[in-house]
């Protein structure tokens, strides 16, 4: 319970916009949770919340690689159409955006509206959000031409 306590406390403080101090409480969580328990889950959840926390320091490539080792392993566990996983690929997409990696984002978002249309169809909520974070990424790269605008 300490541990669950722990990372809570450590979501909590990274939400309200106090990530530097977050950022050791998730550390610490992670370290006594990959101590004492080995469940595969619960350490991707924390490097998840350490994803975001990273992303909030504005610690882009860090919470990049996170974002990439966390999104693969939950598509190796639950399929890439499990509902968790589109919320972890618009967080991936937001930090490629970040980094200026344009083209990676706009051909990750591609497979994943894909991806949902497939599982859910158009009007889902979840496709219209990657459709939003693909429109969003288009409209930001100031490379993207006409074409790619389109859709």
């Amino acid at each position: 319970f300490r541990c669950l306590g722990m990372e809570r406390v450590g979501n909590a403080l990274s939400s309200s916009g106090r990530s530097k101090e977050a950022l050791p409480v998730l550390e610490a969580t992670l370290a006594l949770i990959r101590r004492y328990w080995s469940d595969e889950r619960d350490i991707l959840r924390v490097r998840g919340n350490l994803a975001s926390c990273f992303y909030n320091l504005q610690r882009f490539d860090e919470a990049l690689a996170l974002e990439r080792e966390f999104y693969a392993k939950r598509v190796s566990m639950d399929g890439a159409s499990a509902e968790c996983n589109p919320a972890r690929a618009g967080n991936l997409a937001s930090t490629l955006r970040q980094l200026n990696k344009w083209v990676e984002a706009k051909t990750f978002l591609r497979e994943q509206v894909a991806i949902a249309t497939q599982a859910w169809g158009e009007s889902h909520g979840i496709t219209m959000k990657l459709n939003a974070h693909l429109r969003d990424t288009l409209h930001l790269d100031p490379a993207a031409t006409r074409d790619d605008l389109r859709l």
